[in-house]
Formats: structure tokens, C-alpha cells, sequence
């Protein structure tokens, strides 16, 4: 009876052992490493307690990390910093499933970087959610100079220091677009707005700082970076187009399933709208100017131009014609003699005649000389003159009854 007691509780135990197995199996999410940026706002900010960094904060890639909560997956949060993106992040991954979420471009050099020959990891880009060029934070005082002596305005960049695997993209930029600039290391976006709120003539100053320009519109309309009463002393440049043109993508690591997710997730009507607000405010007439600015937009733009010059002197052509036609009509009706011209007609010659018909028939001497060739409106009133003495009539009413009883109209 024990023996029996003892194998019964141990049945019970195991199929005990198996249910809560199963329950907890099916109630753990799938760990995922959240890397996200603290200083990439709009598109991903920290939230600070007393100075420190203490999670996420607000931005479009807060509604991705809500997202993805929602959807089942665990998160670990993990700062990511300027110099510990791409190679640094994911090979601290250790093969786990990763997000790189921020304002981070998608170019041909880190899509190559992210899939190692060696197969430690494998990133890959999200479809793009955000289109921005490189542009300049740029000193007021500084606008002429940095049109007409580049070489005098010192520019700050983010650089990685240490990690020569990083791709310093805005860098290789600015050394091709401005050779002669003074390109100054900057470790973070944070440093970048201090030193351009220093006076100019310090020594540690900026005058400009060069980032997206999601980016240097979210410094400049944001009073905790610049402060309001500040904000007209710095100005965006190039007014239009930019230096570049990137594309700010998500990196998924090691999980294809997550990469899907992810994309779906970028074409849900909440994350466009996220998306759409990541652009500067701009009124209509210069967002079309942006547009025709872009390189990619310029053959849709001239040849749309040219179709509308054709349209327009096509019309142009068809109505000049039409008008022509209209006015010779008018002349052969004019300019047909009569067939058989009564004796009591001998009195007005040809020429007088059709000028009293179309006179009679209420033209200006203007149109009369149009019509017929003559030289100026004057020799029409003076043949009007001579056709009144010759018919015995004193205005339109009498010459036009005059003709039609003697059926010369």
C-alpha cells in the first residue's frame, strides 16, 4: 500500500511538473535587447532623474518599444551611444536578437559592415521611415562667412573615438563639401549644443554643428537645448536640399521574424503620422521647393515643365490661329464686288462701298481697317464722312436703310 501511495504521489508530481512547465513556457516572451538612443530626439530621447539617465523617454522610437511590448516581446533596455552603435552593439549581443533604434542612416558601407564574413552576427536595416539631409546648425553672425570664407568657421562633428570600424559619415561629408573648414571631434549632441551656445569668441566654441536636419530642427525648436530667447541667433543651412541625402532605418539583429514585425509595424497608420511629424513644419509652396531641390526629383520635375511649356504654346498656336482664320472670313465676305451694281451706286467706289456695309452693320473704324487694309481708323471715318455726303445719310440707322433699299447689304 505504501509503495502504491509513493508511485501515485510521484505521477501527480511529475504531471505537476509538466503542467507548470508548460504554463511558464508559454507565457515567457521572446528576450529582446532594445538599443536605444539617448540624444536623437526627435526620434528617440532619454528620460533623466536628477541629471542621470533613468530609460527611454519620448520620441518614434518610445512608440516602437510600446509596440513591441504590446506584441509579447520582453525588453531589455540598453543605453545606446554614439560611439557603441553598429559593430559594438552587436557583438556584444553574443548571437541574442537586438534592435538598434534611433537616428541612424542606412547606407551601402554599414549594410556591408553589418553582415561580417565571419557570420558572429548579421544586422539587418528596416525599410527606411525617414528621409533627411545633412545640413548645419549655423551661427547667425557666422551666415555671411560661412558663404564667402569656410575656411574661418569651425564645424563640430560627431566622431566615435577609438573605433576605427565605425563609419564617420558625416565627417567624409563635410571634408569633401567644405576642404578648407575647421572640423572640430565632438563626443556627443549634448557637447555640440553647449559649445554653440558659448560666446563666439571663445576659445571652445562652435559656430556650427553638423547633423540631420530632423535632428538640428529638434535642438533648435527645443527650449531645454536652446532657450527661446536664444533661438533666432541660429539658423539652418542650406535653406533647401542639403549636403546628403540619408535615410533613417531600424537594425534588427539575429531574428528575421523580429525584422518582419518591425517592418510591419513602420506601415501602420499610428507609426506614418510618428514618422510624418519627425519633418520640420514647412508651408506648402516650400516643401515644393524642398522637392524640386532633390536630386532624384529633378528629371520628374523638368520634364513635367516641359509637357506644361508644349500644352501652353499649343494653345497659344491653336488660338492665334482660330483668330486669323476668323478675320480672313470676314475679309473675302468683305471683299467680294457685287455682281451687278445698280447705275444709282456710281457715287460710292468699290472700296467706299465696303466700308459702308460694314459701318452700316455697326464695326468701329478700327475692326474696319483690320478687316480691309486700310491704314488707320482715320481714313475709315474720313470715308465714312464721304459716303454720308454721297448717300444723303447722317448715321448708321439711315446708311443702313439706305443700302438695303437699294440691296447693295
Amino acid at each position: 500500500m505504501g509503495q502504491y501511495r509513493t508511485l501515485k504521489l510521484g505521477v501527480l508530481g511529475v504531471m505537476m511538473l509538466g503542467s507548470s512547465v508548460t504554463v511558464n513556457s508559454a507565457v515567457v516572451p521572446e528576450k529582446v535587447v532594445f538599443g536605444y538612443s539617448m540624444d536623437g530626439w526627435p526620434v528617440s530621447s532619454s528620460h533623466w532623474v536628477q541629471g542621470e539617465t533613468a530609460g527611454i523617454g519620448a520620441g518614434f522610437c518610445a512608440d516602437l518599444w510600446d509596440y513591441l511590448e504590446e506584441n509579447g516581446y520582453s525588453l531589455d533596455w540598453k543605453e545606446l551611444r554614439f560611439d557603441t552603435r553598429f559593430v559594438a552593439f552587436a557583438e556584444g549581443l553574443h548571437g541574442r536578437a537586438g534592435i538598434e533604434c534611433g537616428p541612424t542612416s542606412r547606407t551601402p558601407e554599414r549594410e556591408t559592415l553589418l553582415q561580417p564574413a565571419d557570420g558572429r552576427f548579421k544586422g539587418v536595416f528596416s525599410q527606411p521611415f525617414a528621409v533627411t539631409p545633412t545640413k548645419l546648425l549655423l551661427r547667425n553672425t557666422k551666415l555671411e562667412t560661412f558663404y564667402t570664407n569656410p575656411a574661418s568657421i569651425r564645424i563640430g562633428v560627431l566622431q566615435a573615438s577609438g573605433d576605427v570600424s565605425l563609419p564617420v559619415t558625416t565627417t567624409s561629408l563635410l571634408a569633401k563639401v567644405f576642404p578648407t573648414a575647421q572640423i572640430k571631434p565632438l563626443a556627443s549632441r549634448r557637447e555640440a549644443v553647449e559649445r554653440l551656445l558659448e560666446p563666439v569668441e571663445a576659445e571652445n566654441a562652435l559656430d556650427a554643428y553638423a547633423s540631420d536636419e530632423i535632428l538640428l530642427n529638434g535642438i533648435l525648436m527645443n527650449p531645454a537645448e536652446i532657450p527661446q530667447e536664444v533661438r533666432d541667433q541660429y539658423t539652418i543651412e542650406p535653406p533647401f536640399g542639403g549636403f546628403s541625402r540619408e535615410e533613417y532605418a531600424i537594425i534588427v539583429y539575429n531574428n528575421p521574424a523580429l525584422l518582419e514585425k518591425v517592418n510591419v509595424w513602420l506601415t501602420l497608420p499610428t507609426s506614418l503620422a510618428a514618422a510624418a511629424n519627425l519633418q520640420p513644419e514647412m508651408d506648402t509652396f516650400t516643401r515644393l521647393l524642398v522637392w524640386l531641390n532633390r536630386t532624384d526629383h529633378l528629371v520628374k520635375a523638368r520634364l513635367s515643365l516641359t509637357v506644361i511649356a508644349l500644352l501652353g504654346a499649343i494653345s497659344i498656336l491653336l488660338f492665334m490661329g482660330r483668330s486669323r482664320l476668323r478675320v480672313k472670313s470676314l475679309r473675302a465676305q468683305t471683299s467680294e464686288e457685287p455682281s451687278a451694281v445698280p447705275a444709282e451706286t456710281n457715287t460710292l467706289t468699290p472700296q467706299q462701298l465696303r466700308v459702308a456695309r460694314l459701318w452700316a452693320n455697326g464695326h468701329q473704324a478700327g475692326m474696319i481697317a483690320k478687316m480691309l487694309d486700310i491704314g488707320s481708323s482715320r481714313t475709315v471715318e474720313s470715308h465714312v464722312r464721304t459716303i454720308y455726303q454721297k448717300t444723303a445719310t447722317t448715321n448708321r440707322t439711315e446708311l443702313l436703310k439706305n443700302l438695303q433699299e437699294r440691296d447693295l447689304l
